[in-house]
């Protein structure tokens, strides 16, 4: 998949995600592509994908991933959803990454 095939897809889905979002998409082992949002984990391209992501566990699990990750994994803490991908002719994972408050609101939403 090319750069500016990636850049397309970053860019259309980061119109219908909150600007606090970062993306990123990794192929089998590490992250090929990331647009920072306001939470931006520092996530660079050809870094590793780290056990205990939301990107390990959607591409292992095969299946969307919504989780809240601690701070040990990347270094802060976050709230995410993983979709497996395909690209071209390998697995994928496409991740949207949201500040944890997100969690802590959608967690808590219904118990007040």
């Amino acid at each position: 998949m090319t750069t500016s095939m990636l850049e397309q897809i970053g860019f259309i889905i980061g119109d219908w995600i909150p600007k606090e979002a970062s993306i990123a998409i990794a192929d089998e082992e590490s992250y090929i592509y990331y647009k920072a949002g306001v939470h931006d984990l520092q996530i660079r391209e050809g870094q590793l994908v780290l056990p205990g992501s939301i990107a390990a566990r959607a591409k292992k699990e095969k299946q969307r991933i919504e989780m809240f990750v601690e701070e040990s994994i990347l270094g802060t803490a976050y709230y995410g959803i993983g979709y497996p991908i395909k690209l071209v002719e390998k697995e994928g994972v496409l991740v949207i990454i949201l500040p944890p408050i997100t969690w802590f609101v959608k967690t808590n939403q219904f118990n007040s």
